[in-house]
């Protein structure tokens, strides 16, 4: 395993500061840049998903951990992928065994359509063979994902699987000397068909996405192929029927564990743990813990720390004992875990942490984890099982302790209704005793790393550096999340009946703001709010039914009563039509007006900044166009080859830096030397010019009102 083998996937693509410095000491403190957080060493989904997919994986000898670093470059706009292998005992450095290849966009099916696309990152896990000698992963070269290899003592990284068909997942034969996987085979056929259609004209329906394509989706599942590989790719045949089980087998129920087991794993003595819902006839039934020895007795953990709100379980190395991680404290602020002997009284508690915990693996006696803090990037860890102690691992960024941050302060408040909120404070480096600032919201997810909120969009800490107070708010679960449903669509129509959920997270912002108030930390006339996708729909609803806002950025802007049951298309037409809006043709306005910019766009005083990709930014134009009718200041920028989530780096910079000065004009009245902001401030200025005087924002030494809901 060493550096001379590295396999580079282009000549001009230089990529070795992927590999990072683990000795930063002699380096000294600097003050935070864009790139400092768009250009982290990343690994993972950057969403977190539920928290149990791991990113890493470890070798079955126990010895190594392999994982796969991608790095954003912003005057490329392109990435930097590596294979690193970390040995688990510390005793040799991180090593990298191919450095090359592109990002792999996640395609998923949605709603019986094939081939969508968020914009998120396949988080590709490496995977080890048997003997722990080789490891496995996909790479995506010239627009094709294949299988790759790489082997432990010196065998270079090379391709084994080869076409024009992406492979799709993979999995060692239990022979350790060959692989089976799957491809889209069925994908040209229908691509061809589509194509041929197109010559008569498309018929409208449910197969378009008009906000993502003006041709139709194609229908999911597309037909799959199955076949082995030898690890060396030199021969190739079809999969049997025992191939595809074994491919299909990593999400199957362990035998034992009944079928609506959520997470079920088995020990050496096959005694099987799983985790179940308390009522399967419930949609968001709370998980409880259940174990069936191999004697045939099954056995409940019927203690409050073994239900609700329960992410991952695993067995202790001598297979006597589950451990099992939850979320709890204070609006389930909190993750702890706990370890549990079947048959022998409550839990025990064995560790707690405000810090996020992704993916964790059984290793001996700890947990392997993915681990953030609200000031740490990702990096992996592992926890001592009998002390709880952590222990960090490998930390791909090791030089962002020299960054100088602003500091954090965990808040937990109640909301109008009682119930528990959190979020995180953070104020300037050189925030002093009785010193207010002006205050940007930041949402909706504040766990983990505080980097860009949801979404990536809105620099938390760049903002604190910039002289701004930050809440980075987590938004309370959905208010029918604890009621008994049944149907989604039940619970889909509480929430919005007198949009009830979203004046509960209006209420919740509202009440942590009230707090920050009461410390005397901020301005309050001088309060922002940014947005993305829910955060973004919330966003719009605080502009509307409250007045402590003066300015606004939107990643997303989620449409309005027309593009909402239009532009989505008709499948999610129906889905707005059933619990949101009412018909097209039969208008309830009373109804959706607490929710409709356009209906409201005369009473918005806050200008708002639109940044959207042009997969989406269709939805926003009937409010962009009565925003700009009524003199609000409103500007859109759209971005080209975007999904929902940016992924390409430059427009990350951009839209960073964008928000940044946006908030800094109209909060602050400032502008900067910047010759690329220059034709901007110009038509920010002329917006500011246009503005009805009714709607301009408050003058120094007048007050805000509090709040209105």
């Amino acid at each position: 395993m060493t550096v001379a083998s590295l396999s580079i996937s282009a000549a001009a693509r230089d990529c070795s500061d992927i590999q990072s410095d683990q000795n930063p000491a002699a380096m000294v403190k600097k003050t935070i840049q864009a790139q400092d957080l768009i250009e982290l060493r990343d690994f993972g989904s950057p969403d977190n998903g539920s928290g149990t997919d791991s990113p890493f994986s470890v070798s079955p000898d126990g010895r190594f951990a392999a994982l796969q670093i991608r790095r954003a470059r912003t005057a490329s706009n392109d990435y930097c992928i590596a294979l690193v292998v970390i040995t688990l005992s510390g005793s040799r450095p991180a090593e990298y065994l191919d450095i090359g290849g592109d990002w792999i966009p996640e395609v998923y099916d949605y709603e019986g359509l094939a081939l969508a696309q968020v914009g998120l990152p396949q988080p590709v896990v490496p995977q080890w063979s048997p003997d722990s000698k080789s490891i496995a992963y996909l790479r995506r070269d010239h627009g094709v994902t294949q299988i790759w290899r790489a082997g432990i003592g010196g065998d270079r990284a090379h391709q084994i699987t080869f076409g024009k068909i992406d492979v799709l997942s993979f999995r060692w034969a239990a022979d350790g000397r060959s692989l089976i996987f799957s491809r889209n085979d069925g994908l040209a056929p229908v691509l061809a068909a589509r194509e041929e259609e197109g010559k008569r004209g498309y018929v409208y329906g449910d197969r378009f996405l008009p906000t993502d394509d003006s041709k139709p989706f194609i229908a999911a599942p597309i037909a799959r192929g199955y076949y082995r590989v030898s690890s060396d790719g030199m021969t190739i045949i079809d999969a049997t029927d025992g191939d595809r089980q074994l491919l299909s087998s990593a999400q199957s129920v362990e035998a034992g564990a009944p079928n609506t087991a959520y997470i079920s794993i088995t020990n050496q003595d096959r005694d099987v743990a799983w985790l179940a819902p308390v009522n399967s006839d419930f949609i968001l039934s709370p998980m409880a813990l259940h174990v069936k020895l191999a004697d045939g007795r099954e056995l409940a953990c019927d203690y409050p720390e073994c239900r609700s709100r329960l992410l991952n379980i695993w067995w202790t190395q001598d297979g006597k004992d589950v451990l099992f991680l939850r979320r709890e404290g204070p609006a389930e602020s909190r993750t702890g875990l706990y370890q549990w002997r079947p048959g022998d009284g409550a839990p025990k508690s064995l560790f707690r942490t405000e810090d996020l915990l992704i993916g964790c693996q059984s290793w001996r006696a700890t947990l392997l984890c993915a681990h953030e803090a609200s000031t740490q990037p990702r990096r992996l860890i592992s926890i001592e099982i009998s002390t709880g102690r952590m222990l960090s691992i490998f930390d791909p960024n090791p030089q962002f302790s020299l960054i100088q941050l602003g500091k954090v302060e965990r808040l937990v408040w109640k909301n109008a209704a009682g119930a528990e909120i959190f979020g995180d404070l953070v104020l300037p480096a050189d925030h002093k005793p009785g010193q207010q600032h002006p205050l940007i919201i930041v949402q909706y997810e504040s766990r983990g790393f505080l980097r860009g909120g949801t979404g990536d969009e809105f620099p938390i800490q760049m903002f604190a550096d910039r002289g701004y107070a930050v809440l980075s708010f987590n938004r309370p679960r959905e208010i029918a999340y604890d009621r008994s449903f049944t149907t989604y669509a039940d619970f889909e129509r509480y929430n919005v009946a007198n949009w009830a959920d979203k004046r509960n997270v209006l209420s919740s912002l509202l009440s942590g703001i009230d707090l920050i108030a009461r410390r005397n930390l901020v301005d309050e006339r001088h309060i922002g709010i940014t947005g993305f996708s829910d955060g973004s729909s919330g966003t719009r609803f605080a502009l509307i039914n409250s007045n402590r806002f003066s300015a606004a950025a939107l990643g997303t802007n989620c449409g309005d009563y027309v593009s909402a049951l239009t532009l989505v298309g008709p499948k999610s037409a129906d889905h707005s039509g059933r619990y949101q809006y009412p018909p097209l043709s039969e208008p309830d306005w009373d109804r959706t007006k607490p929710m409709s910019l356009i209906m409201n766009a005369k009473k918005i005083t806050a200008p708002i900044l639109m940044q959207l990709a042009d997969h989406e930014y269709i939805c926003a134009i009937e409010s962009y166009t009565a925003l700009r009718e009524q003199r609000r200041p409103t500007e859109m920028y759209v971005f080209p080859d975007e999904y929902h989530v940016k992924w390409q780096p430059a427009h990350r910079l951009a839209i960073y830096e964008r928000s940044l000065d946006w908030f800094d004009f109209w909060l602050l009245g400032k502008e900067h030397n910047n010759p690329i902001r220059a034709a901007e401030y110009a038509r920010w200025r002329d917006l500011r010019r246009q503005m009805p005087a009714a709607a301009l924002p408050a003058a120094e030494g007048e007050s805000v009102p509090r709040s209105d809901q």
